[in-house]
Order: structure tokens, then C-alpha cells, then sequence
């Protein structure tokens, strides 16, 4: 399962109770059942990364197309705030260091009627060598981290899920 798995099963619950859903963040350890796009596999495995997923409702007429890669821009400013890591980014949703994936974002939306709610995922391979990520062309920030001290050695990196702040613009993840 995944953290967008779950966001989806609680959207769903509030629909038949005609309810409305606030701003919502879960955050996972793991997700055996991590995937990108279109299904594709990805490697989340406890205490490697940071996974977690936003759930908003859908203000009328918002463009959906631009979520992915404005949370990707975002996601990439906190990194390099964070932990001096240069992402580019690569359409519509992914952070590559080089040619290497360090983080994918993944929106899904859910309707009903007139109402919508948007669930949007978040996965960073954060420690760890490449190899144990266990997807091709992956790297980590422990791998790429550039952040160094004002002695001038390089930081450790221990990244929390706490600590790692990841931007979500009031536009995006608060209701209108």
C-alpha cells in the first residue's frame, strides 16, 4: 500500500457521508505498494526516504495538469533550502540528480458530483546507497547531499520527515 492508496480510501469514505474532507497529510515509513505513473514500480523502503501524501478538495476550475510539476518545483526549492541538492526537473513529475532519480510525485484526483478532492504523493529517496533503493537510475540526497558547514566539512545527512520541509503554497493545498 501506499500513502496515496490510503488518501484514496478516506476520500472515498467522506463521499457517501456527504461531508467535507479537511487539508490532510499522511506521512508513511514504507509503502510496499509504492508506484509512480501509469503504475510504474518505485522502491519505498522504511526508514530510507520520506513518503507522504497531501489530500485537498479541488477548488471549481482549477487547472489539475500543473499540480505535478508546481509540487515538483517545490519539492526541489526545499531540497536544495534543506540539503544543498541541485534536482532538475524532468516532466511532467520527477527530481533527477544527473541522470539519477532522487523523488516522483504522483496526483490523483477523485470526484463525485460537483465535488473533487486531489491527493498528491510525495516520495524522496533520502539515505542510502543507489543500489539499495532497488530502482534503475535511482540516487539518494545521502548520495548527492552538497550542504557543508561553516568549518567547510560536510554535514552529515539526517533527514526527518519532521524536519524536511517539503512547500505547499496555500493556493494548492488549502481549500478555496
Amino acid at each position: 500500500r501506499s500513502s496515496n492508496d490510503l488518501a484514496r480510501e478516506v476520500i472515498d469514505i467522506y463521499f457517501p457521508e456527504e461531508q467535507s474532507l479537511p487539508g490532510t497529510l499522511f506521512v508513511a515509513e514504507e509503502q510496499p505498494g509504492a508506484r509512480g505513473r501509469s503504475g510504474r514500480e518505485w522502491k519505498a523502503p522504511r526508514g530510507r526516504g520520506i513518503y507522504l501524501t497531501f489530500v485537498r478538495r479541488v477548488p471549481e476550475g482549477e487547472p489539475l495538469s500543473v499540480v505535478p510539476i508546481a509540487v515538483a518545483r517545490w519539492t526541489r526549492e526545499a531540497l536544495k533550502e534543506a540539503c544543498g541538492v541541485a534536482a532538475e526537473l524532468k516532466w511532467p513529475n520527477d527530481l533527477y540528480v544527473g541522470r539519477r532519480k532522487l523523488a516522483g510525485v504522483l496526483a490523483e484526483a477523485r470526484t463525485q458530483g460537483d465535488e473533487a478532492y486531489l491527493a498528491v504523493g510525495i516520495g524522496i529517496n533520502v539515505l542510502g546507497r543507489a543500489a539499495d533503493v532497488g530502482v534503475p537510475n535511482a540516487t539518494t540526497i545521502e548520495e548527492v547531499a552538497t550542504t557543508v558547514d561553516a568549518l567547510g566539512h560536510k554535514l552529515d545527512v539526517k533527514v526527518k520527515r519532521s524536519g524536511m520541509k517539503i512547500r505547499a503554497r496555500k493556493e494548492y493545498f488549502a481549500a478555496k
